[in-house]
């Protein structure tokens, strides 16, 4: 199925077509970690043939499970996009010729979905996976349906405005013995679920930065900050967008009690632990140029 130029061009229902695409490839990407937790012992692992991830990761094995959707390798990477792109193309047109979004149209869209996923990996792909969509078993049709579910759920998003691309302020509070605190990110996040990351979050309208990490420090940590330094400005890449994260560092002051606000748990942690913890690309690039201001040699 062709993505007619009408549909491209509804700038009253998505804002950037090539934005609406590439949240929905995140969107079905966090679906599918939640049926790896739950079918697969919380791994699926993949061999890629991504050169500059196997060079920086040491291994052409990945763990699809464990990684976000901006962090798995091109090729991985890649397939989820294709995925996405046809669901969209599908909802579009159903929506240019005024159609519900009901279970006909997710059957019909994940159909589609599947043809073209089979196009570009039949020699590959198992004899139980070649099957026609229709004669598919309801586990296989529910991959190709996640694809479609994310692309309405997406498209409801985009429609009411609860997206919204935003600068970012986060606070790496440090101790004396050189470790870092960071947040485990509740189960229901709506970015990075069940994920290690920085404390801190969207910079909200009139708010600088320095303003927003003070309030997000309260807000998570109930945590009043003293004399954050921003040492940060780094541009980087989520959802489609791009955005400014302004990383602030402070030194912990032992006397002030810290109450987790926000997320499933809190730790320290020093440079060494940091890899096994999963953290985004941008966060361990933000990490690597400001170690030698908070990490003991």
């Amino acid at each position: 199925m062709k993505f007619c130029a009408c549909c491209k061009n509804m700038s009253d229902n998505i804002k950037n077509y090539d934005v609406f695409v590439e949240n929905v490839a995140d969107l079905a990407h966090e679906k599918f970690r939640e049926i790896y937790s739950r079918d697969n012992n919380g791994s699926r692992m993949k061999t890629t043939k991504d050169e500059a991830w196997i060079k920086k990761h040491g291994t052409d094995q990945s763990d699809l499970a464990k990684l976000r959707y901006y962090d798995v390798p091109t090729d991985w990477q890649k397939e989820r996009w294709y995925g996405a792109k046809e669901a969209v193309d599908a909802l579009l047109a159903a929506v240019a010729a005024g159609k519900p979004l009901d279970k006909d149209f997710v059957e019909q869209a994940s159909e589609i979905v599947h043809k073209e996923w089979l196009k570009r990996n039949c020699d590959r792909a198992r004899e139980e996976c070649k099957l026609a969509y229709a004669d598919l078993s309801e586990q296989m049709k529910e991959k190709d349906r996640i694809f479609v579910d994310a692309a309405i759920e997406e498209y409801g998003k985009q429609r009411s405005g609860q997206y919204e691309p935003r600068d970012v302020s986060v606070i790496l509070l440090y101790d004396k013995e050189g470790k870092i605190l960071l947040q485990h990110r509740s189960a229901d996040a709506k970015r990075s679920p069940n994920c290690w990351a920085f404390f801190g979050g969207g910079i909200e309208a009139g708010e600088t930065p320095e303003q927003a990490v003070r309030r997000e420090s309260l807000e998570e940590l109930s945590y009043v900050l003293d004399n954050p330094r921003l040492v940060l400005e780094q541009r980087f890449s989520w959802g489609g967008f791009e955005s400014c994260k302004y990383v602030f560092t402070e030194e912990y002051d032992v006397s002030k009690e810290l109450i987790l606000g926000e997320g499933q748990g809190m730790d320290w942690n020093n440079y060494a632990e940091l890899e096994k913890l999963g953290l985004s690309d941008h966060d361990m690039e933000a990490l690597e140029l400001i170690k030698d201001h908070i990490f003991k040699k």
